[in-house]
């Protein structure tokens, strides 16, 4: 990991939650920087402020970068700020590779996410009573993570999420470590069940903010990454078991319709489901049978039509006659995999005709399983995982092999600091 050195000297006070500007260095511009690691040296304070300690967040801009204060006594008016902002991969190429202007080398890493344990609602924690409402209770860790430590703590066999369910409402407190042995605290929402978010290694103590009866704790299958990855284009393949997965890549994918000759004169809407989650942004048609009357042919996501998509059948339009029409990625055209997409044709459509075409989806995912990126904002005790997490399509059954190949700004990173309460 490298930096570019920016100075500032603020005009004013710079309070907590308050904020300066920095300009970006020669050559450079947001996509240049690393969402983490970034620091400030106050000369007024004499004292380095980290992002990763959450002294300080950074935003970068069209036109600059904005630092927000978070710490408390003011930074002083007229003291230089030294800003160090972290560039993503290094200048430093290999002896006989010279890296152009502009030109960063990313490594490109392989996480052994290992062969997870089925998911067991259980694991952790069977059946128990909490009755000390608000105190950390000593528990009988009497899932199969916690027989062979005497229950007095569950390790689970790989960093996973834990999931819970009780009885009587409570927000529920999950204390453990990572598997870098860092304090990490989780809480649930207020009710009966708990879906976590971050990867615990280690389970030492659960709480609870009011009696409850009949509480269990286990393990999902969304799996901690062990360094951060910052978001879903960074993942280059997914793989089970050595085998590279055929997730998506970004490509359109295309969904088809038909219109015989009734479809057209009833009229009747033809329903597609979207086999990814995406932006509908296009639509493409052709006339297979002369229409004697055409209309217009719309389409709609989940019932709401997708503003600005339609194509106009005309009247005695002849067989090989194509439409087409495009837009941007819209909310309207937004869609999840197994959505309702609905083409429909106009009414007018009238005697004679035939037709057929395609729906365009541009998809937001580009893995098959499901990823999180690291959090960077300070963390808190409902925020997701500090290095990330990825949910295999497939579920986990103590048999199946995971692993991603990932280009990483910094494969030495490990996220912000967990938070610990």
């Amino acid at each position: 990991m490298t930096h570019q050195i920016v100075y500032v000297t603020p005009s004013a006070a710079v309070a907590t939650a308050g904020t300066f500007t920095a300009s970006y260095p020669t050559d450079t511009s947001a996509g240049d920087f690393a969402r983490y690691g970034h620091k400030v040296s106050s000369t007024g304070l004499q004292v380095m402020l980290k992002q990763d300690d959450g002294a300080i967040s950074v935003s970068f801009g069209a036109s600059d970068i904005t630092v927000t204060y978070n710490g408390t006594t003011s930074l002083p008016a007229g003291k230089l700020l030294t800003c160090e902002f972290n560039i993503a991969g290094t200048k430093d190429a290999p002896v006989d590779l010279i890296t152009p202007k502009r030109v960063v080398q990313m490594p490109i890493v392989r996480m052994d996410l290992g062969a997870p344990d089925t998911a067991d609602v259980n694991g952790i924690l069977e059946s128990q009573d909490l009755t000390a409402a608000g105190v950390y209770s000593t528990l009988a860790f009497n899932g199969v993570y916690g027989d062979p430590f005497a229950n007095t703590k569950a390790v689970l066999d790989v960093p996973r999420n834990v999931v819970g369910a009780w009885t009587t409402t409570a927000v529920l407190t999950v204390t453990g470590k990572d598997e870098y042995g860092d304090v990490i605290v989780e809480k649930s929402a207020s009710g009966t069940t708990f879906l976590g978010k971050k990867a615990f290694k280690e389970i030492t103590s659960i709480a609870t903010s009011a009696n409850i009866t009949s509480a269990t704790f286990g393990t999902g299958d969304v799996l901690g990454l062990p360094i951060f990855v910052d978001k879903v284009g960074d993942i280059m393949v997914e793989m089970q078991d050595g085998v590279k997965i055929a997730g998506f890549s970004g490509t359109a994918v295309t969904v088809p319709f038909v219109f015989d000759q009734t479809d057209l004169l009833a009229p009747t809407a033809q329903h597609l489901v979207a086999p990814v989650a995406g932006y509908i942004t296009g639509i493409r048609g052709i006339v297979q049978a002369a229409v004697t009357t055409g209309a217009p042919i719309t389409v709609e996501a989940n019932t709401v039509a997708v503003v600005g998509l339609s194509v106009t059948v005309g009247d005695s339009a002849t067989a090989g006659t194509v439409h087409t029409d495009d837009v941007l990625k819209i909310a309207t055209g937004l869609v999840a995999a197994g959505d309702d997409i609905t083409v429909t044709p106009g009414a007018a459509f009238a005697t004679a005709g035939r037709y057929q075409g395609y729906i365009i989806i541009e998809p937001t995912a580009t893995v098959d399983g499901t990823f999180v990126a690291g959090v960077q904002t300070t963390p808190t005790a409902t925020t997701g995982d500090v290095r990330g997490t990825y949910d295999p399509a497939e579920a986990c059954n103590n048999s199946i092999s995971f692993s991603l190949i990932v280009q990483v700004a910094d494969p030495a990173y490990l996220g912000v600091d967990n938070y610990d309460g």
